[in-house]
């Protein structure tokens, strides 16, 4: 590092800010984009188009920024090994910026199409951040370190959401205040970047990679093909509430049967709990617990963490509730850092972006399958995205206590993972 790096913030609070203004100017939008998606198919197919075509055109529009970002994390992961974490960054910055400010025309098709796969395509940079990290911090300190990112997804999503909706009230329902202010965060975000963030050593010996070859080479590592199901697991799991939420407190044949504003009222405040106590968990009690090892931390979160999954339609009364809120955001705000760090740990120094990008790219797959699954399941029963959700999460639950601890590993040109 030269000089002037050296003189510069730290690193792991300039990711920190990066994700937090990308998570932040993306949870803005929130509000807005399903009912306006809805409004911009209705008008492009007609009135006469039937429900089930609208239905799906809406879960088309919804789903293409996770297929963008499904698509670009790997490949920009392993391009970040190859040319610096700070060049990707700078050019996802800069695109989410543009996408950001063109949205204020989103009222038209082709817009709303081309931003929502250029902002997915600039969220990729998600897996080059935490790759960052990896580069910039020892194996044993990885876990506080992502669990700070984790927190700033946390925060993101808080204060995004609320601060969209109040931007659309502001504009009367116009987008123009939300793509002002999320064109203006990423600029602000690139800005950050180029003159305060310093670039770790790039990594010379990787290679360029799409996603099916660098799983291919991560399935190679002892023991990060099984933590790569495992983390693929969690989010198809966890997808199922994430999807169906506000419908079931709605639902009428279920036992909360809401009115329609004061279920998204209630299943604001729960979620928005959810992040708070998820976010102080990544940010603080990740380091608290961290000398009991990510394994152990692992083990007993999973078993707090899928019985919480499964109580959720059943919570009524706000004080069981809140009891569920508590336990699911703590446990899953401390498996989702440390299941991030023994990944780290297990691959190889020179693949590292690769194999993050493959994470969120499996983390996008997830977002993608989902809603197609929770969907039919919840016309059966409210509660049955909730069974299908914990049976996959309890792979993962049982497989943790199987898994062998990961070792360290230092890059070689000579690793066989890395050979044809």
């Amino acid at each position: 590092m030269t000089p002037t790096e050296s003189k510069k913030p730290n690193p792991i609070a300039g990711i920190f800010l990066t994700v937090f203004l990308d998570l932040l100017s993306f949870g803005i939008f929130i509000p807005d984009l399903q009912l306006r998606g809805e409004h911009v198919i209705r008008e492009f197919l007609g009135s006469k188009a039937p429900e089930s075509t609208v239905a799906i055109g809406i879960a088309l529009v919804l789903s293409l920024y996770s297929i963008a970002s499904f698509i670009a994390s790997p490949y920009l992961g392993s391009l970040s090994d190859r040319i610096g974490r700070r060049k990707i960054l700078l050019v996802t910055c800069m695109m989410a910026s543009i996408s950001y400010f063109i949205y204020i025309k989103a009222d038209v098709f082709a817009i709303l199409i081309l931003t929502r796969i250029t902002l997915g395509i600039a969220a990729a940079n998600v897996g080059v951040a935490f790759a960052y990290v990896a580069d910039v911090t020892e194996p044993k300190d990885r876990a506080k370190s992502l669990g700070a990112l984790g927190a700033a997804f946390g925060l993101g999503f808080i204060f995004g959401p609320p601060l969209g909706g109040l931007l659309l009230q502001l504009g009367n329902d116009h987008p123009i205040y939300i793509g002002l202010l999320g064109g203006f965060l990423s600029l602000i975000n690139f800005l950050y970047v180029l003159f305060l963030l310093p670039d770790p050593p790039v990594r010379e010996s990787a290679r360029k990679g799409s996603f099916v070859k660098d799983l291919r080479r991560a399935l190679k590592v002892p023991t990060l093909g099984v933590l790569l199901l495992m983390f693929f697991a969690v989010n198809l799991g966890f997808t199922n509430l994430e999807t169906t939420y506000f419908r079931m407190l709605e639902a009428p044949n279920w036992i909360h049967h809401l009115p329609s504003t004061q279920a998204k009222s209630a299943g604001s405040f729960v979620l928005a709990m959810v992040g708070i106590v998820s976010a102080f968990t990544q940010a603080v009690l990740v380091g608290v617990f961290a000398k009991y090892g990510q394994m152990k931390v692992l083990r007993l979160s999973f078993l707090v963490y899928v019985p919480a999954f499964l109580f959720v339609p059943y919570g009524h009364l706000w004080v069981p509730v809140l009891i569920g809120v508590l336990a699911l955001a703590m446990s899953g705000g401390l498996i989702n850092p440390n299941m991030s760090g023994i990944i780290s740990t297990s691959a190889p120094d020179d693949i590292q972006g690769g194999v993050f990008g493959v994470t969120q790219g499996l983390g996008a797959l997830a977002r993608i399958i989902g809603p197609f699954v929770s969907q039919p399941l919840f016309a059966y029963s409210p509660a049955a995205p909730y069974w299908l959700g914990g049976a996959i999460l309890a792979i993962p639950a049982v497989l943790i206590w199987f898994v062998k601890p990961p070792e360290p590993r230092e890059a070689k040109s000579e690793d066989p993972v890395l050979a044809h």
